[in-house]
Formats: structure tokens, sequence, C-alpha cells
């Protein structure tokens, strides 16, 4: 069972929020920009607008894989990352199997130049680096992705937590809607003559 569970039933609540929050974004960030049609009728009338959208949500999926990957500690302050669950555990198996689950995603993170990117291009912006902007390799993301939500289906059944299904908390992408529109627009409205 796990140790003080109320607050770290907290803590799991609000990692898993930064984790819907994740999925909702990479599932909004691949439905506009993965598809080389859309991106045409963006770029077309609106290219700079979804160039902004595009950069902004790309920054923010590699800021909040960092900072759930971030360590427990940095110097005095404790951060509300994944090690910290490991706090709660008192089964030293199910501990090193956590940690060892958070070290391979960190590794992943790593090969994927996330936390260099994190650190030389947004949260400090080095100066030999000559752009803030590097666009995320998609397989990479989605090997997070799923090693997060892997990492809580564990620690959720070790600690006999009621389960839960990840993907019933991501909404289906609204900006579907959002390319129709587009679309539309640009086949109504501008047409080239």
């Amino acid at each position: 069972m796990i140790k003080g569970f109320n607050k770290s039933i907290n803590i799991l609540e609000e990692l898993e929020n930064d984790f819907f929050y994740l999925k909702q974004t990479w599932e909004e960030y691949k439905t506009i920009f993965s598809n080389k049609e859309s991106i045409e009728d963006i770029n077309k009338y609106c290219g700079s607008c979804f160039y902004t959208i595009q950069l902004s949500m790309n920054n923010d999926i590699i800021l909040t894989i960092s900072r759930l990957l971030d360590n427990a500690k940095t110097g005095r302050n404790e951060n509300l990352v994944l090690e910290k669950l490991l706090e709660f555990v008192s089964n030293d198996n199910d501990k090193s199997v956590l940690l060892a689950k958070i070290d391979c995603i960190r590794n992943i993170r790593d090969l994927c130049k996330l936390k260099e990117l994190r650190n030389k291009r947004l949260s400090h912006r080095d100066s030999e680096q000559s752009s803030s902007f590097l666009l995320i390799n998609y397989d990479c993301i989605e090997k997070i992705i799923r090693m997060i939500e892997d990492f809580f289906i564990f620690f959720r059944d070790k600690n006999r937590l009621e389960y839960i299904v990840y993907d019933h908390f991501a909404i289906p992408p609204d900006c579907k809607n959002l390319i129709i529109a587009i679309k539309y627009f640009n086949e109504n409205y501008m047409k080239d003559n």
C-alpha cells in the first residue's frame, strides 16, 4: 500500500493532469502538422500564424515532457515530477522497477535531444545555438508518451489504485474542424484567378 496515501494521491493526480495535457496537446499537434494536405491549406493563407502555433505547441510538448522527467529535487526545491512518486512506494522491488522505467524514458528523451532542446534552446538560449526552434521527432514523442503511461499504469497497479484508461481522458482533436474550415475557406473564397 502507499505510504502517505492522501499526499501521494494528490501528487499522482497532479502529474496525471500534466500527462493528460501532454497527450491532448500531442494529439492536436499531430492532427494539424502531420498531414501534408492540411499543412498546404494552412500555409496558403495563414502560414505565419500557424508557424507560431506550431512553434508554441512544439516547445510546450518538449517542456512538459522535460518537467515530468526532471529530478525530484533541484537544490532545496522539490519538484512535482514522476520521480517524486517513488517516495510513496514501500516495496523496494516496485520502487526499482519504477526507477528503471523513469531511467528508460530519460534515455529516450536524451537520445531524441529533448533535454538538450529544453536546456540549450528553450530554458536558456545557448549562444552557440542558431535557432530556438527544432521540430520534434514524432516517433520519439509517441514512444515517450507510451512509456509515461506505462509508468502510471504500473504505479496504480502496484498500489491497488483504480485502473485508468488514459485515452478516455483525451478529447478528440478539435483542430480537425479548424482544418476543414480553412480548406473550405481556401476553396471558396481565396480562389486563384
